[in-house]
């Protein structure tokens, strides 16, 4: 099929993870267009969520840069010890709350309490006006990538039956 068709194909998944910042959501809708794509069953069933969870990578990244900006620009001086225990904090959040549209950002002020940290208030009532611009495109990219690498995996497999 051509570019342009898969676009279109693709376009209502995409769609709904832009408006809904939610990558699990996107799930059924991402398998569904992979059916409509001529992708096997058995390897987009596999592929879209494997894809959706190495994502989370990317929104731990996301989150351990939102930890250290906030902890930074509240003056905080923290021991080396502390910035990698904020790795873990930053992959727990980004794996406790997948399903929940911007989640990762209400945990934030609980990780930031963990690590004795007290926030200003204004600051973090611009990091919640700010993350839903980054969090809905970056949704939409992940929905696309779900069903990129479940087409490009479908090839691969019928390349080597054949």
């Amino acid at each position: 099929k051509s570019f342009v068709t898969c676009l279109a194909t693709e376009y209502p998944a995409v769609f709904f993870g832009f408006v809904t910042t939610s990558s699990p959501a996107c799930i059924p809708l991402a398998q569904k267009c992979t059916d409509e794509l001529d992708c096997q069953k058995e390897t987009s069933s596999f592929v879209v969520p494997l894809t959706n969870l190495l994502i989370k990578t990317g929104s731990t990244v996301n989150i351990y840069c939102l930890l250290a900006f906030v902890i930074t620009a509240s003056g905080t001086v923290m021991p080396l010890y502390k910035w990698f225990y904020m790795i873990f904090l930053a992959m727990a959040c980004a794996l406790a709350v997948p399903a929940i549209p911007m989640g990762a950002i209400f945990v934030l002020p609980t990780a930031l309490s963990l690590l004795n940290v007290t926030a200003d208030q204004s600051l973090m009532g611009l990091l919640f006006a700010v993350y839903a611009f980054i969090d809905m495109p970056s949704t939409a990219v992940t929905c696309e990538s779900n069903i990129l690498c479940s087409i490009v995996v479908d090839k691969i497999e019928r390349l080597r039956k054949k």
